[in-house]
């Protein structure tokens, strides 16, 4: 298996965060889970933007969590997570 490439921020591959300000609203089968003008948009190189959604602004009560190790490796206190939706869809 091929092993990804680590690459470090430069102006050969430019990473910025910001505050996104747009509306971010995330669904499944109908049903609410997120809902928030305070994301953030992690934007690196040529891949597409990845939301960061605030904690308080996710219906924690929708997801089973699982916690995940970060891949993000210059964000410490960030933690990955998966959840599957507390109903059957």
């Amino acid at each position: 298996m091929k092993e990804k490439q680590i690459r470090n921020p430069g102006p050969d591959h430019p990473i910025s965060i910001r505050h996104d300000g747009a509306r971010v609203v995330v669904s499944v089968a109908g049903r609410v889970i997120a809902d928030t003008r305070n994301a953030l948009a992690l934007r690196e190189a040529d891949y597409p933007a990845v939301h960061y959604i605030p904690r308080e602004d996710v219906d924690l009560t929708q997801l089973g969590l699982r916690p995940l190790p970060s891949a993000i490796r210059f964000s410490p206190r960030a933690i990955a997570i998966t959840g599957t939706c507390s109903s059957h869809i």
